[in-house]
């Protein structure tokens, strides 16, 4: 999943999935923290940008909500945006989900949890978490 190859600086050959502000930053990091960081600056990113809109022009969903019930997720988000709920919606939330171009194995609920150890070794050196970003998704700006 190569994003970006051979950047100025760079002293592993490739970049994979968003180049983040400050990623020379992370040159001599583990591969656990690149991530861990692309992860939450993306996060930052679009929780800081979401504040600047009023909380009725946006929706969220989670991950876990979206793979437990699809079919739910799928009639909220089409009201949400005013589009009918119809036969293709029905279909695709009654299929098996796809694998991403990203991803190596089918979505599951607990696919993260693999990498929980690698996780927790660098979630402390960060003032945001998935809680932080639950409780921002579904009540909005605090």
């Amino acid at each position: 999943f190569v994003t970006y190859r051979d950047l100025p600086g760079w002293s592993r050959r490739d970049w994979s999935l968003a180049l983040i502000p400050d990623w020379q930053s992370l040159n001599n990091a583990e591969l656990v923290e690149i991530a861990y960081t692309q992860w939450v600056s993306m996060h930052r990113h679009i929780m800081c940008d979401l504040q600047t809109l009023p909380r009725d022009t946006w929706s969220s969903v989670s991950y876990e909500e979206f793979l437990e019930d699809t079919s739910t997720v799928l009639k909220r988000l089409c009201a949400f945006c005013q589009v009918p709920y119809g036969e293709r919606m029905r279909a695709i939330s009654s299929r098996t989900l796809p694998h991403s171009r990203h991803t190596l194995d089918a979505p599951h609920l607990d696919k993260w949890r693999r990498d929980e150890q690698e996780l927790v070794t660098v979630q402390d050196k960060y003032r945001i978490d998935y809680a932080e970003i639950r409780t921002f998704a579904t009540q909005g700006v605090s």
